[in-house]
C-alpha cells in the first residue's frame, strides 16, 4: 500500500469515527434533556392519609403536585365512581361525596408546585357502627393533567382504606397524668400545623 492508500484508509476511518462521535454525542445530549425534564416536570399524586391522630377517625384524600413545575388542566376521575347521596346514614346532609364531586367534577385550572388539596375522604362517627357516608374502600384514582409545554400525563393511584387502617400507633388515653396531658396538648399542635 502507497501513502496515498494509508492515507485515505486513515481519513475514512477518522470520519467513521467523527461520524460515530457525533452519534454517541447526540444520543447523550438527548439523553440529558430527557433527564431534564423528567427532573422539572410536575408530577401530581393521589393518595389516603389519616389525620395526626387516628384517634379522630378520619381519612383525607391529598392530590398534590409533588413535581418542580405547574401541573395545568388537571382532571381527576374516581373508579368506582362516587356514590350519588346527599345524606349521611344517619340522615345528616352529607359532605365526603358532595364536596370531592364538586371539587373534582371540572378540571382544575392549576396545581402549583408542593400545593396539596385535602379533603375528607371516610370517617367514623362516634358510636356508629361503620362509615356514616359511605364512599368505596378501594378507589382507583386517576390524574390527567398537562405542562407549560403541553405535554400530557397520566397517571393512576389505586388506593385502599383499609391498608391505611391497619396502620397502628399509640395514643393517650383520658387522664389527668401531666405526661398525657402534655402529649394532648402536642397533638392539638400537630393538627394545627398539619392543616
Amino acid at each position: 500500500m502507497d501513502a496515498v492508500s494509508w492515507s485515505a484508509t486513515f481519513a475514512g476511518i477518522s470520519a467513521l469515527a467523527a461520524i460515530v462521535t457525533a452519534g454517541i454525542a447526540g444520543w447523550s445530549l438527548g439523553g440529558s434533556r430527557k433527564d431534564s425534564r423528567d427532573r422539572t416536570r410536575p408530577l401530581v399524586v393521589a393518595s389516603l392519609r389519616k389525620g395526626p391522630t387516628m384517634s379522630h377517625g378520619v381519612s383525607y384524600l391529598v392530590i398534590e403536585n409533588a413535581g418542580q413545575s405547574v401541573a395545568r388542566n388537571v382532571e381527576v376521575s374516581f373508579d368506582p365512581p362516587l356514590p350519588d347521596y346527599e345524606t349521611t346514614n344517619d340522615g345528616q346532609p352529607a359532605v365526603v361525596a358532595p364536596v370531592l364531586r364538586k371539587r373534582y367534577g371540572s378540571p382544575i385550572t392549576m396545581i402549583a408546585p408542593g400545593q396539596r388539596l385535602k379533603n375528607v375522604y371516610s370517617y367514623i362517627a362516634m358510636g356508629v357502627n361503620g362509615n356514616v357516608e359511605p364512599v368505596p374502600d378501594q378507589v382507583t384514582i386517576l390524574v390527567r393533567y398537562i405542562d407549560d409545554h403541553r405535554r400530557r400525563y397520566e397517571d393512576s393511584f389505586p388506593l385502599d382504606r383499609e391498608v391505611l387502617g391497619l396502620e397502628t400507633q399509640s395514643n393517650p388515653g383520658d387522664t389527668n397524668e401531666p405526661v398525657a396531658r402534655q402529649n394532648k396538648a402536642l397533638e392539638a399542635i400537630v393538627w394545627e400545623l398539619w392543616e
